[in-house]
């Protein structure tokens, strides 16, 4: 239950970008000057460092920058969208199972259309599970599952995401999040039946590229660029309308509503450290562009 809890929090930002990959084509892995996924934002009576996040991660990725080390150092605060630290797993195993089960008559393969219960049933059994036990499991849930097993198969653990390790060397630092594990699964439960069936085939049709598309994301946070992160998220949506609304839930809904938060920790007396995952960072509606906005005083590091 701990492992499906993890896989459950820190999937959401790569469920949608891989979702997204698709169609992005390549990236330039030209930089003119070295960046860092990270930007500090300066108000009258307090500085934050916001860094994107990667929630699942290898080893051989650290250390991380100095530059950011430093930042996590100069900081008496950090801030994450959930703090794992302070999670009940029991009552996450509760909220989960409230929230991934039918509790009616229905059940998956009643749910989605044949093809895609069979192109299912197909991926379930690459992985070595049995679409049987998933008869009374919601779309959403079966997908998290999937991208799961397939990330950690790749080496990516939760474990060394970019928020636990954090998390593990906050030490006496006072430690804020910006939304709570509830949130986020009851966000997952939203989406209509339509919704869910088209996460599951998306992520279903994904998988074959995982590898290819991790690389890539992996460089374009490891140079800062977030044009190309933001066009690995973006370019895909012109030829998949189904999903607006599932990106406008994903990310634009809580985008506006994190920056919100922000806007008020800033007006503290403090330095911060914000480490949310990096999709929310990135475009238009993006938290360091909202910020931007409001007339906060923004750079990349």
């Amino acid at each position: 239950m701990k492992s499906l809890k993890q896989g459950l929090l820190h999937l959401f930002f790569f469920i949608f970008c891989i979702i997204c990959m698709a169609a992005a084509g390549s990236v330039s892995l030209a930089a003119e000057k070295q960046q860092n996924f990270l930007w500090r934002v300066t108000a009258p009576n307090s500085t934050a460092y916001i860094l994107g996040s990667i929630h699942l991660m290898k080893p051989e990725m650290y250390p991380l920058n100095p530059v950011i080390e430093s930042a996590f150092r100069s900081s008496d605060s950090l801030v994450v969208e959930v703090n794992l630290t302070a999670l009940d797993i029991s009552k996450a195993a509760g909220v989960i199972s409230a929230n991934a089960a039918y509790t009616d008559s229905r059940t998956l393969r009643s749910s989605i259309s044949e093809t895609n219960y069979r192109l299912a049933e197909a991926k379930l059994r690459e992985t070595g599970l049995d679409i049987s036990i998933f008869q009374k499991t919601k779309p959403w849930m079966v997908a998290m599952t999937l991208m799961d097993i397939s990330m950690r198969r790749l080496g990516f653990d939760p474990a060394y995401g970019i928020d636990n390790h954090f998390l593990r060397r906050s030490g006496t630092k006072r430690i804020f999040q910006l939304e709570n594990f509830d949130f986020q699964i009851s966000l997952l439960n939203s989406f209509s039946d339509k919704e869910q069936e088209m996460f599951l085939l998306y992520t279903i049709k994904d998988l074959e590229n995982l590898q290819s598309d991790m690389d890539r994301l992996i460089v374009s946070w490891q140079r800062g660029d977030a044009a190309s992160l933001e066009k690995l998220l973006l370019s895909g949506m012109a030829g998949a309308p189904e999903l607006n609304n599932i990106y406008r839930k994903l990310f634009t809904e809580r985008n506006f509503t994190m920056t919100s938060k922000i806007e008020s920790i800033l007006s503290s007396r403090g330095t911060y450290f914000i480490v949310v995952g990096a999709g929310h960072l990135v475009g238009k509606t993006g938290i360091v562009n909202l910020l931007k906005q409001k007339g906060f005083n923004i750079q990349q590091l």
